[in-house]
Formats: structure tokens, sequence, C-alpha cells
């Protein structure tokens, strides 16, 4: 399994001078952490590139998705347990439009347009006004997600 921290610091629960070194200089998070050794504790067999924790929501970018997931959303459901955080899966190879349309679900995604304005382009996420209520986190949380995911500064627009 290919995590962020190395495969004896999965087994002993202690960080390595190695690991220890990048979560201090930023290159790794606690979030990293966490969500490798419980992935780890339930046997999943697939890795992940990186966690990234906003707000009360945590998104795990990997190559194999259902493999994180798990056979009916079983790790996804312990690690939601033991984080006590909402978690969203995405694809790392997605596209825009199909990385922010799983950070956003349940909301349904309009599409995404790419606007440029002259202090340079930026993204506009368009989501159905009906589905304000159903969003996974507040919009300030979702946006700083977006920007990061999608590599540029992002904004919502409700229709």
């Amino acid at each position: 399994m290919k995590t962020p921290i190395c495969e004896s610091c999965l087994a002993t629960g202690s960080l390595c001078a190695g690991c220890e070194a990048r979560r201090s200089s930023g290159e790794i998070t606690e979030a990293d952490v966490a969500v490798a050794r419980k992935l780890y504790e339930l046997g999943a067999t697939a890795g992940f590139t990186r966690a990234e924790e906003k707000g009360g929501l945590v998104v795990i970018i990997t190559k194999e998705p259902s493999a994180v997931i798990g056979r009916g959303g079983r790790n996804v459901l312990a690690l939601n347990a033991a984080l006590g955080k909402k978690i969203k899966v995405v694809n790392e190879n997605a596209g825009a439009h199909e990385k922010a349309a799983e950070i956003l679900l349940p909301a349904k995604l309009l599409g995404i347009n790419k606007v440029f304005k002259a202090g340079g382009e930026e993204y506009r996420v368009r989501v159905q006004k009906k589905d304000m209520p159903r969003l996974p986190a507040n919009l300030h949380v979702l946006n700083e997600l977006l920007s990061e995911m999608l590599g540029g500064k992002t904004e919502m627009k409700f229709e």
C-alpha cells in the first residue's frame, strides 16, 4: 500500500525521523498520517496520494478510488467514524468537472466555467440553488478545497 508515510511508520504507530521531518516541513499533514494509519488497520490494499482536511471535510486523493472506498463503502464508513469528519474520495486522474462533482456530492454540479478577468483566470463552479442545503460543508471551506483541486481561484454560483 502506497501512502504519504512509510510502511514502518504505519506498523509501529509512531513516525520515523524522515516522516517526522516531512510532516514538520508541511510536505505531509496530520490528515495524511491519520488516514494512512486507519486504512492500514482496515487492511486496505490501495494507497492514496494525499489527504486534504478543511473544516469538517477530509478529501482523499487517490489513483484507485474504489479500493480506498472499500466494498460497500466499508473503509469510508470506518474512516468517518474514526476521524469524526465527512470523507470524500477523489480520483487523482479525473478532470476538473469530475473532481468538483465528487467534492460537492450530494449537491448536483451544473458545470464549471473558466472565466478570464483582469486579475487572471478563475473557475466559476455552478450549483443548483435548491441544492444549497445539501452541500457537504460551508461555502468558504468548499471554495478553498475546490481552489486546491482545480489549481486556481474558484467562485461558486447558485442558479
